[in-house]
């Protein structure tokens, strides 16, 4: 659902999405359970789209980011920079 909402905001230019490509999940998956079994298999049943008409496992955030170290969330200082708070 996250990821709904992240293309949805950016479809409405209501967000700058934030950071990199996303699950690309091909639609809207649904589990199935096997009865008597502790495992069952995901199936895709709903073709999802970007407002524009871009498929949803195509969508990447104009605000890529790269994460190019573990000593720092490049994602979060990027996303205040765009807030323009101050680094800590």
């Amino acid at each position: 659902m996250g990821e709904d909402l992240a293309i949805g905001l950016d479809g409405m230019d209501r967000a700058q999405i934030v950071g990199t490509e996303m699950k690309r999940l091909a639609g809207s998956d649904y589990d199935f359970r096997f009865a008597h079994r502790n495992y069952g298999y995901k199936v895709i049943v709903e073709k999802l789209y970007h407002i524009n008409g871009t498929p949803r496992e195509a969508f990447v955030p104009k605000q890529y980011i790269t994460q190019t170290t573990i000593a720092e969330d490049e994602t979060f200082l990027k996303a205040l920079a765009l807030l323009s708070v101050p680094k800590a």
